[in-house]
């Protein structure tokens, strides 16, 4: 006796029949059947849900390479996009990313976002990155954060921390560690992507690194290399203070030189100013002069 899988005619509930015998009664609603029928019966729906689930994953798999190739800048017919949608909610009526090209602006910031923080999203996570980089601004959402997260065992670990790395880097910090925090990597992987970041960011290390000691401070678990980052952070502490140093000594000796020029200033106009003196009374000595020898002439 070898027992097969089948399937009632009457309720559709999934039974096993012996394939030796002709007939038996369903133990779920008690009718009678024909072993050959509700074999049949069973292939038969199994095929036909194959090639429904078959459909709906090809169909949503073109439409979402639509996607990637128009946010690549590669594709720009969105009436075409439109149309391909339709097709995919013939199979699939609730699927997430037709709904959002048939009924959303899909260069709308707000919109992207609104999509990305959807908990039923799956999409591929090349896409995913790639619509996350149009959403520059405000991505402190937890919806987000949890559906990246959600792609953390499903490809290769290096791959996924250049994706983030590489897509992430120009974006809010407090976001980035966010991110991070909720992949619960091992402390030494959360150290050099942190290194990576400090590195390669052109964001203000100093900012980065205090937004970091904040963070730490209020996520007791996670780890990573705080003694490292205290360097860089005391690195930048002394470098500060020596800018300061230098910008004050910068200040004094210009103050210095000011009031060096100031008072040379003033000794030139004193000089000038006694030159007039001068040449003012020569000349009324020499009027003087000139008047006394008329009158002894006249005398």
């Amino acid at each position: 006796m070898a027992l097969i899988k089948a399937k009632c005619t009457n309720c559709g509930a999934n039974i096993k029949v012996d394939n030796a015998s002709k007939g038996g009664i369903c133990t779920h609603c008690g009718t009678s059947y024909i072993t050959e029928d509700v074999i049949v019966n069973n292939i038969t729906n199994i095929n036909i849900s194959e090639n429904i689930d078959g459909l709906k994953l090809n169909r949503s798999a073109v439409l979402e390479n639509m996607l990637l190739e128009y946010y690549s800048g590669r594709f720009n017919d969105i009436d075409n996009m439109k149309e391909y949608a339709l097709k995919v909610q013939e199979c699939d009526l609730n699927n997430v990313i037709a709904r959002f090209v048939i009924f959303e602006n899909i260069d709308s910031t707000s919109a992207i976002k609104k999509l990305l923080s959807n908990k039923d999203l799956d999409i591929n996570f090349k896409l995913f990155n790639i619509m996350l980089n149009v959403c520059v601004d405000d991505l402190n959402d937890s919806n987000i954060i949890n559906n990246i997260v959600k792609y953390k065992n499903t490809i290769d670990k290096s791959t996924f921390i250049t994706e983030i790395y590489d897509n992430y880097r120009k974006k809010d910090f407090k976001f980035i560690l966010n991110v991070i925090y909720n992949l619960k990597f091992e402390k030494d992987e959360n150290t050099a992507f942190l290194e990576g970041l400090y590195n390669n960011s052109k964001v203000s290390k100093i900012a980065m690194l205090s937004q970091l000691k904040l963070f730490a401070n209020s996520h007791k678990d996670f780890l990573y290399d705080e003694q490292k980052f205290d360097e860089y952070a005391n690195h930048w502490k002394k470098l500060k203070e020596k800018q300061n140093e230098q910008r004050e000594e910068k200040i004094k000796l210009e103050e210095k030189n000011k009031l060096e020029n100031d008072i040379e200033k003033y000794k030139q106009e004193v000089q000038q100013k006694n030159k007039k003196k001068i040449i003012i009374w020569a000349s009324i000595g020499g009027i003087s002069l000139i008047g006394l020898v008329i009158f002894l002439l006249l005398i």
